[in-house]
């Protein structure tokens, strides 16, 4: 027979009241909400990457290689991402070496983030100069943006030679060289935008609307991206083994490229209904000489091209076809560089606009 004390039936209930804490609650609790957040972006960037290709078929065809180059790098980062979270928590379920320890999938990583960032951050590095023709400008983020590639491709070499994944305070020096220079750069691209648009004022309405258009797409595209890098740089600082820092990490590449499949699918949405322009450039390179449309005033048209004056097209029972145009001078130098196209898809370079 079993004698139970009342000093054990207390600690009975002592070690009862205990609420047990699963082991990989902290560490693989927010890579999991971040894979799935990831799976979902992934979605939305299949969608854009499918409206791209059907709406713009007139796009250049360096263009059309760049968004299937960054189709693949997030379909990539996407499979490696759910095939490691199903390795640990599905085919090694119960084993402990697997959710301590790293594996090679979960290395590509921050390869793979740092190479979508660096990406789509050369994509608005190239608009930035398409706009401003400043080479010391376009020098320096491209520096920064570079140092941030680096410091990925750093972070995913050590984390390979280091896969402890309880001692992550080793990697402190190379995710400061890849998350710093990369707010940098998204800061960079930001202020150059608004800095250079700001300056460039028309006084043609339908222009002014282009630019700002831009001008607010750039802030909040740059902005989401900048908050999220500096999350995961505090996330990872205060609380390394917690892996919040891996969630975000996670979700990063995702608002990279859906940032940049958003400038270009906002195209025809930004064009002006009714008109017929024959452009020859888009709001994505916006290969734009705002210099050549600065100061031109609305006097510039003659008194009887003016859209309000009606004309008489009928005289003596003759019919006279009048056709009214109104010529806007640009820079043609951008269609020299092979940086325009002719098509009515693209924004905003204003050639002619044609009216019956």
């Amino acid at each position: 027979m079993i004698s139970l004390s009342p000093s054990s039936l207390s600690m009975s209930d002592s070690t009862s009241a205990t609420p047990f804490v699963s082991p990989i609650k902290l560490s693989h609790g927010p890579p999991f909400i971040g894979i799935f957040v990831n799976t979902a972006l992934f979605g939305i960037t299949i969608l854009q990457t499918w409206n791209y290709y059907i709406c713009y078929k007139k796009d250049p065809k360096w263009i059309k290689c760049f968004v299937g180059l960054l189709m693949l790098e997030d379909t990539l980062n996407t499979i490696f991402s759910i095939m490691w979270i199903y390795d640990v928590l599905i085919l090694n379920f119960g084993n402990l070496p697997p959710l301590m320890y790293a594996n090679w999938m979960i290395e590509t990583d921050p390869g793979l983030g740092s190479i979508i960032a660096f990406t789509c951050q050369a994509f608005f590095i190239w608009r930035v100069y398409a706009l401003t023709q400043n080479w010391l400008m376009t020098s320096i983020i491209s520096f920064t943006s570079v140092v941030g590639l680096v410091g990925g491709l750093l972070c995913a070499i050590m984390t390979g030679k280091n896969p402890d994944m309880t001692n992550l305070k080793v990697m402190t020096p190379y995710q400061y060289l890849w998350f710093i220079p990369a707010v940098v750069t998204d800061i960079l691209i930001s202020l150059t935008m608004v800095f250079f648009i700001r300056r460039k004022r028309t006084g043609f309405s339908k222009t002014e609307d282009i630019l700002n258009r831009i001008l607010r797409f750039s802030i909040q595209s740059c902005l989401l991206t900048t908050l999220i890098v500096l999350a995961t740089l505090v996330a990872f600082v205060t609380a390394p083994t917690v892996s919040v820092h891996l969630c975000l990490s996670l979700i990063l590449p995702k608002l990279y490229s859906n940032s940049v499949l958003s400038s270009l699918n906002s195209r025809r949405r930004s064009a002006t209904a009714g008109t017929n322009w024959e452009v020859t450039t888009d709001e994505a390179s916006t290969g734009i000489s705002l210099s050549k449309l600065r100061d031109q005033p609305d006097q510039h048209l003659s008194q009887h091209s003016r859209p309000g004056n009606p004309v008489d097209s009928r005289q003596a029972g003759a019919e006279v076809y009048v056709d009214v145009q109104m010529h806007i001078s640009r820079d043609d130098d951008l269609r020299k560089n092979g940086w325009v196209h002719d098509d009515e898809e693209s924004l905003p370079s204003v050639g002619k606009i044609s009216r019956d």
